[in-house]
């Protein structure tokens, strides 16, 4: 069964890097970041200051022994659907290829 769940942060600049590893902790095993892109009301700078963080958060998962492909950042056009439902469904199937994260590798 696919279980999923939103995480509402308001612009994603808002998404901290060691967010992904939480999340992981908490069970999850992959994160979707969907960036505002240009179109953020918040800062001009949204999507670099998230594309940071993003790369920041693929070293700790590395760091952690965790695949980096666990974490996808795409900007989302809020009219560009398709292109939307594409990317999510493509991070879906690397995930499943991927399979649960090992947690027991990362108590240790």
């Amino acid at each position: 069964m696919v279980e999923y769940h939103d995480v509402i942060i308001v612009g994603s600049g808002g998404t901290g890097s060691r967010a992904a590893i939480e999340v992981h902790d908490r069970g999850f095993d992959g994160v979707y970041i969907a960036a505002d892109g240009e179109e953020c009301p918040f800062r001009r700078d949204c999507t670099k200051i998230t594309s940071a963080r993003a790369e920041e958060a693929i070293k700790l998962l590395r760091e952690n022994g965790i695949e980096p492909q666990r974490i996808k950042m795409a900007a989302i056009c809020s009219v560009c659907t398709d292109a939307s439902v594409k990317s999510i469904n493509e991070f879906y199937e690397v995930l499943k290829k991927l399979g649960p994260v090992k947690r027991g590798d990362m108590d240790e």
